[in-house]
């Protein structure tokens, strides 16, 4: 979700024209980048990679929109599975609660029954 975040930032922050003889380097993978060379006109679309390695060009605007979008909807599902894993962890509980009273009530039946010290089955 930061790497998101951090493309909508850039997207505001870096969208006027560089010299033409001002290097840059294209991440395309975390550990790998390309040299390119800006050109000298403005541009105002962007390529936006929309998953499994496939670029969309777009205006700035709606990769602006894209990327917003794509931050509420991982919101969205995160908050979904907090909610399942809340409701998880109490049924653990629940079920801890009642493994813990039957082992606590074994054990107090075997001490009951085992105080005798003597014969069986006179």
């Amino acid at each position: 979700m930061s790497t998101l975040r951090t493309c909508t930032c850039t997207l505001f922050t870096n969208t006027q024209p560089l010299p033409s003889d001002t290097p840059l380097l294209i991440p395309l993978t975390t550990s790998l980048y390309v040299p390119a060379h800006p050109t000298s006109t403005k541009s105002d679309t962007v390529l936006v990679d929309v998953g499994t390695g496939y670029y969309v060009e777009k205006k700035t605007p709606d990769a602006i929109k894209f990327y917003n979008g794509k931050v509420d909807d991982l919101t969205k599902n995160l908050g979904d599975i907090e909610r399942a894993v809340g409701v998880k962890n109490q049924d653990l509980r629940m079920v801890e609660d009642v493994l813990r009273g039957k082992v606590l009530s074994e054990q107090a039946g075997q001490k009951g029954q085992g105080g005798g010290g003597g014969k069986e089955g006179d």
